[in-house]
């Protein structure tokens, strides 16, 4: 049984989420999550092929969910229009840079935003 502490700590990171995306999926912080361990653990960004191959994300989806967590989305509006229904927004959280070897792969990091969340998500995990 969880104790009341480890269900308030989640509450907490859940209620963080929410305010960043009001339906933040789990997949998003998934991938949030490894971006920041595969950088501390291997010394260097992932690109999407490690995400899909360790998270269990099929790669089209891992791709869908990066350009919702960087500061880019394909098929932006014109100012002043609205987004189609059901489309989300840049959220900053990842930064995208290619590959200085191979130009065809992008790399993958947190930005500031992004490794703050992170660091509050690990923290109300650890406080539990």
């Amino acid at each position: 049984m969880p104790s009341s502490a480890s269900i308030r700590g989640l509450r907490r990171i859940m209620n963080e989420l929410r305010a960043i995306e009001p339906d933040f999926p789990a997949s998003y912080a998934a991938v949030l999550r490894f971006i920041a361990y595969h950088v501390e653990t291997q010394g260097e960004e992932p690109n999407v092929a490690d995400i899909a191959n360790n998270t269990g994300i099929h790669s089209p989806s891992v791709s869908r969910i990066l350009l919702t967590l960087s500061d880019r989305r394909l098929g932006r509006t014109s100012l002043g229009e609205k987004r189609p229904a059901g489309s989300r927004k840049a959220l900053g959280l990842v930064s995208r840079t290619p590959d200085p070897v191979d130009l065809r792969m992008i790399r993958l990091s947190l930005t500031e935003k992004g490794k703050g969340l992170i660091a509050r998500m690990t923290e109300n995990l650890e406080n539990t």
